[in-house]
């Protein structure tokens, strides 16, 4: 059985990147977030030149003083490139998904394999490993991108904690990713319309993507000011907190809406990894993960309800092959 699933997900692998629609969206996603890791890069890279050059002055003209070094969170370069991912990532994982169902349905190749020694099961698990490696594959480059960009053109080495935080944001990536792809394939399977199984998909996409996160952010009463509304008030955290709990109904309905999207959950407990969140920047593993464990385990759990419902459907859909 094992052989055979490996078979499907080569199969499945070189497939998808013949596939035209495939290799444009991996290419407007890869250009998207090159060009945001290079600039930022380049934009730290000037400024750490800046510095060099500042204390070569000083140090020529006989004083003995020495700039404070700028102190820089390589990572937090990324925040762009998440949210590309969250948004064209998705996208590209709903056409995966659609693709490797719709191809099988539509050239009638799914009956005449299934007449063979192949289960169901095999042949569902074969697709889904197959494009689980695919996603990985642009997560890791993406992530393998981002630390040359940070070591060779901003450069910045990565310490060994930053690279376990950028493995954990990759991983988390391709969490989020796989939950599209399965949304995807689900709708191609138990839909009798490939056309309306890819419409409903695209409508949960804007759902999960733009709208939900938008109204939570758009209700958050400290987005209404740039830099913060607490912040500008000088309020300290404390001070914060005690203010929100006289609006504890508005703000759980907030959150609620939120978290309703797992785009939320990956953007959470992304950004906290990669210190994007300034109050994460600098903390170690333990302690972001005491604060978003909640967002890292639904996310996860997630994933897998889907793949176990994708697999479901699959094996019980008997009118798939008709």
């Amino acid at each position: 059985m094992m052989s055979t699933i490996l078979v499907i997900a080569r199969k499945e692998y070189r497939d998808a990147w013949r596939e035209k629609l495939i290799i444009i969206l991996v290419g407007c996603l890869a250009l998207l977030v090159v060009t945001s890791v290079v600039v930022a890069s380049q934009r730290i890279g000037i400024d750490v030149k800046a510095y060099q050059q500042a204390v070569v002055a000083l140090q020529a003209s006989g004083q003995t003083s020495v700039l404070t070094a700028p102190s820089y969170a390589p990572l937090q370069m990324l925040r762009s490139s998440i949210e590309y991912l969250e948004i064209i990532g998705a996208v590209l994982a709903i056409v995966l998904g659609y693709i490797s169902i719709a191809r099988e349905r539509t050239s009638g190749a799914l009956k005449l394999v299934l007449s063979r020694e192949v289960t169901r099961r095999s042949f569902i698990m074969g697709k889904l490993l197959g494009n689980l490696a695919i996603l990985a594959t642009v997560v890791f480059g993406f992530c393998l991108f981002a630390y040359l960009s940070i070591w060779g053109i901003a450069g910045l080495q990565l310490s060994g904690n930053e690279i376990v935080k950028l493995c954990i944001a990759g991983a988390l990536s391709i969490l989020y990713l796989i939950i599209f792809y399965c949304l995807a394939a689900i709708l191609a399977i138990g839909a009798k319309s490939l056309t309306t199984a890819f419409t409903v998909a695209l409508v949960f996409w804007v759902g999960f993507v733009l709208i939900l996160p938008q109204i939570g952010d758009t209700m958050d009463v400290d987005n209404q000011v740039p830099g913060g509304f607490f912040t500008s008030l000088n309020l300290p955290k404390a001070a914060e907190k005690s203010v929100l709990m006289h609006f504890t109904a508005y703000e759980t309905f907030r959150n609620a809406t939120e978290v309703s999207s797992p785009t939320k959950h990956y953007e959470r407990a992304s950004f906290a990894f990669l210190g994007i969140k300034d109050i994460y920047n600098g903390k170690n593993l333990s302690e972001i993960w005491r604060d978003k464990w909640g967002n890292c385990i639904t996310l996860a759990t997630v994933a897998l309800m889907m793949m176990g419902l994708l697999s479901i459907s699959f094996i019980r859909n008997k009118e798939i092959t008709q």
